[in-house]
């Protein structure tokens, strides 16, 4: 089976972190990680602030990729 492409991998992250599979979601940003490894929690603020306008649902975001390990 083919993986995933990198940047996919936010969301497989946040979707275990959702589902209360810490372990998993962890798993999952540690492959994207690999990929990106200058990313982090500031970085992906910036991002999504540019993204989303809804704040609460930054914040949610932002929480999961928290959960799931990505780096402040």
């Amino acid at each position: 089976m083919a993986s995933p492409h990198h940047d996919s991998l936010t969301m497989l992250a946040a979707l275990y972190s959702c589902l209360g599979n810490i372990e998993k979601a962890r798993e999952t940003m540690t492959a994207y990680l690999k990929k990106r490894p200058n990313r982090n929690l500031a970085i992906e603020a910036e991002f999504v602030g540019k993204q989303w306008a809804d704040q609460e649902v930054q914040e949610r975001w932002l929480n999961d990729m928290k959960r799931a390990g990505m780096p402040p």
